[in-house]
């Protein structure tokens, strides 16, 4: 196997290092384990203690189930940037991959998240599609007690169920185990503003994009948070940016015009909307458009959305 590594700094593109590795095949994770390890080396990064444990973790031994869990990973971010409509196929990969492999529970943890992206997406707002995410969390933990994406799935479950603060506190926990991870920061922010800390919000999305610059998801939700405090004119840069880097991120481009609209930029937001394909004005992202409080219009069958009153 034979891999090709660069280092690129997000914020100026510059190349900071390369390197070639050939290894063998059979040893994957080890061999993603001396890639982590030597980048954080090139970065001159202080790995804490839980970062190495999790760098020396194998999640799986099974190179087939780590293929369907990697592949489960990618349609659910497809569903969470409106790329498709619906997360199921996710859920059967990591069905699958848990089939391989029982004592995967890094794919129990992510079922259970996708199961209430189900739930709070209303794909499938049910308490029976809540309680398999329960269950599913609970077996990560059992499989794994200290797995972080376990603990997360908890966190999101909780804040499912309207119980934002016991979610922040397990938020919270987890950003102290793992400060330099991104997704916990994000959902951090995400839970200071279920509470109405809005700074609390600002601060946790503004780490992840710190972490994460090139994520479109995060920088969408800093923007989102600059539109809550009525810095439009920073938000329209960062949906903007996220864009750029992410065309077919529906969902923000939902805020994005949500964000014209803001600042009264009628002309640009009608242009933005008659600028889709009808196939997108549905589903998830629908269900972000139509808001009679914005103007918004929509048809007698709720699947197109066209026009700002």
């Amino acid at each position: 196997m034979h891999i090709n590594v660069q280092l690129i700094r997000a914020a100026t593109d510059e190349h900071v290092w390369a390197e070639s590795y050939d290894r063998e095949l059979k040893n994957i994770f080890g061999v993603e384990r001396e890639i982590a390890e030597t980048v954080a080396g090139e970065l001159k990064a202080n790995l804490l203690p839980q970062e190495k444990t999790e760098l020396a973790r194998v999640p799986t031994t099974n190179p087939r189930a780590y293929d369907l869990y990697l592949r489960a990973k990618y349609i659910d971010q497809q569903y969470w940037n409106g790329e498709v409509d619906t997360v199921k196929p996710a859920l059967e990969l990591y069905r699958q991959a848990i089939a391989l492999d029982p004592n995967f529970a890094l794919a129990y943890a992510w079922l259970a998240r996708s199961q209430v992206r189900m739930y709070m997406t209303n794909e499938d707002y049910s308490p029976e599609r809540l309680a398999k995410a329960e269950a599913d969390a609970a077996k990560s933990l059992q499989l794994q007690p200290d797995l972080p994406e376990g603990r997360y799935a908890q966190a999101a479950i909780l804040g499912s169920k309207g119980e934002n603060a016991k979610a922040v506190t397990q938020l919270e926990l987890l950003q102290k185990i793992a400060p330099n991870d991104a997704q916990f920061a994000a959902g951090l922010g995400y839970g200071k503003g279920r509470i109405g800390d809005k700074m609390g919000r600002l601060a946790g999305y503004l780490r992840a994009t710190e972490l994460d610059p090139r994520n479109s998801n995060y920088l969408g939700y800093l923007a989102g948070t600059y539109d809550a405090l009525g810095r439009y004119s920073e938000a329209q840069i960062l949906y903007e940016k996220a864009r750029a880097l992410a065309p077919d991120d529906w969902a923000r481009r939902v805020n994005g015009i949500y964000n014209l609209i803001y600042q009264d930029k009628l002309g640009e937001a009608q242009q933005a909307i008659n600028e889709w394909p009808d196939a997108k004005l549905n589903g998830l992202v629908l269900s972000y458009c139509i808001d009679p409080g914005m103007g918004f219009r929509a048809n007698a069958g709720g699947n197109q959305a066209r026009g700002i009153g």
